[in-house]
């Protein structure tokens, strides 16, 4: 009998040591925390001339550059497309959404400095707020420099320049890359993604080249 107990009480802790991972199997998994070095605060209707909805997992169609671009025949067949939302406020709301979905703590987050602002305001202790505009619309390099020092600007950037025609060590640049220097903010750059010609025809693939940034380095270490 005494034997026979000592069988009981092994099998028992045996099936209770199984029952543990198996309890665990079924409970949802906790996801590691995020830092996003790319979010876009950007109107709903941010993408001119884009198309209407996207297909995940699928390519850009080929197109004879001699016909006019219909960016809604790109994904004629998909079967799960993907529609934008409709406002502004929407897209803020699923933006954040996603970011509680994937556990997203914090997120480098560049568009016009209103939309940033929005941003920000929803979300303070998870949006480090960035710039990104055309060059022309940088406003003066001191309007920069107050921005960042009042804290409403951490980085600088996105800047795709390329998308201009203007190359990432144009002498237009050096201005803001001075100040961004002066106050040790970060500067990002978009760079090798040639974007379509279709929507962006002063972009050039030898405006891409990682290799422009040299000279703008070594003038703003």
């Amino acid at each position: 009998m005494k034997h026979t107990l000592v069988f009981v009480l092994i099998a028992v802790a045996c099936v209770v040591g199984l029952a543990a991972p198996a309890a665990a199997q079924d409970a949802p998994k906790q996801r590691l925390p995020i830092i996003d070095m790319h979010l876009h605060a950007l109107p709903a209707k941010g993408w001119p001339g884009g198309p209407s909805f996207l297909c995940p997992g699928q390519d850009f169609a080929a197109y004879d550059p001699s016909t006019k671009w219909d960016p809604d025949r790109v994904w004629e067949t998909c079967p799960n497309p993907l529609h934008p939302v409709a406002t502004d406020e929407e897209l803020l709301r699923e933006t954040l959404a996603t970011m509680d979905r994937y556990n997203v703590v914090l997120a480098a987050t560049s568009g016009p400095l209103e939309y940033v602002r929005r941003y920000r305001m929803a979300a303070p202790k998870r949006i480090l707020p960035g710039l990104s505009s055309s060059i022309a619309n940088l406003g003066a390099p001191d309007s920069l420099r107050e921005l960042i020092r009042k804290g409403e600007i951490a980085i600088l950037g996105e800047i795709g320049s390329a998308v201009e025609g203007i190359s990432p060590d144009a002498e237009i640049l050096d201005p803001y890359l001075a100040v961004a220097e002066e106050l040790d903010a970060p500067l990002a750059f978009h760079m090798l993604s040639f974007q379509s010609p279709y929507m962006f025809p002063q972009n050039r693939a030898t405006l891409n080249n990682p290799l422009l940034l040299e000279k703008m380095i070594i003038r703003h270490p």
